[in-house]
């Protein structure tokens, strides 16, 4: 009778174990400067030695003007959680953690109501470096911005070329990049505001 509780305990153990580790969040704010509009960049793992910021329990990346952050985390794995503020507190909208070519019917109509509000939104992740380190490309633009940018973000990639040769060839080449995504984006659609 002892053994058999023994077990239904242990079997709980690894049911709980599971749930924890299926459910578990990680917590990301990205903070910007103050009315920034357009692509940026977070590369994960740029430098171990790298300070880790954080806020309570959310992971703080500190976007520079030039628009990338360099993290000493690594990729968060599993189920995230994201926002995007700027430098004096405002909160950008976002979806989550949701990519711009996975957008639900209901968020692009969230877009096409509310095309004059700012939102943030990731638009491409990859591995670089023989899978050392991740990259992530984020936007952040108008509902009208980032609709345009849907039905062209192909285009505009592919347009610049292989980016993971960028990174891989240029010392600052995730700032050159960046640069270059958004000086397309602006060639290519109307400016910003």
């Amino acid at each position: 009778m002892k053994r058999k509780y023994l077990l239904y305990g242990f079997l709980l153990l690894i049911v709980i174990f599971i749930w924890r580790t299926c459910t578990y969040k990680t917590k990301e704010k990205y903070i910007l400067p103050n009315g920034y509009k357009g692509f940026f960049g977070v590369i994960y793992q740029a430098n171990p030695n790298l300070e880790k910021l954080k806020d309570g329990n959310y992971r703080l990346y500190k976007i520079s003007p030039q628009g990338v952050y360099e993290s000493g985390y690594r990729f968060a794995k599993g189920t995230l959680h994201q926002e995007f503020y700027y430098q004096n507190g405002e909160k950008i909208s976002s979806f989550g953690f949701q990519m711009l070519s996975y957008l639900k019917n209901e968020e692009i109509y969230e877009l096409r109501t509310n095309q004059t509000k700012t939102f943030g939104i990731l638009v491409k992740g990859d591995f670089i470096n023989g899978g050392e380190n991740s990259v992530d490309i984020y936007f952040v633009g108008t509902g009208a911005e980032i609709l345009k940018l849907l039905s062209k973000s192909e285009k505009l990639f592919f347009s610049l070329g292989d980016y993971d040769r960028h990174l891989e060839e240029e010392k600052n080449s995730l700032i050159y990049y960046i640069q270059r995504l958004n000086q397309e984006y602006k060639a290519k659609m109307p400016p910003f505001d």
